[in-house]
Order: C-alpha cells, then structure tokens, then sequence
C-alpha cells in the first residue's frame, strides 16, 4: 500500500518539467547576456564566433 498513488509518476513529471525549465532559463540567460553565461558555466570561454548566434 503506497501513501500517495502514482507517487513514482509525479515525481517523473516533476523531473521532466524542473528539467525543461532550468533548460530554457539557461538559453534564456545565454540569449540576454552571453558574458555572464559564460560567468556561471553555461557556456564556453572559447568558442567561435559562428557559434554565438
């Protein structure tokens, strides 16, 4: 007998939805100001130019 049914299904869905969303922040972050990205790990330090479009 499980304490909240479908507990494994929730906290699945929890996972993909935190996932996308710190997903998309992260491009976020990336698009608005690319230094500070690169700052906090997001990106490269050295990557071409072609790339950062």
């Amino acid at each position: 007998m499980e304490l909240i049914p479908y507990l494994h299904v929730i906290v699945g869905i929890l996972v993909f939805i935190v996932g996308f969303l710190f997903h998309w922040l992260g491009q976020f972050i990336s698009v608005l100001n690319w230094d500070y990205a690169t700052k906090i790990g997001l990106q490269e330090k050295k990557l071409l130019p072609e790339f950062k479009v």
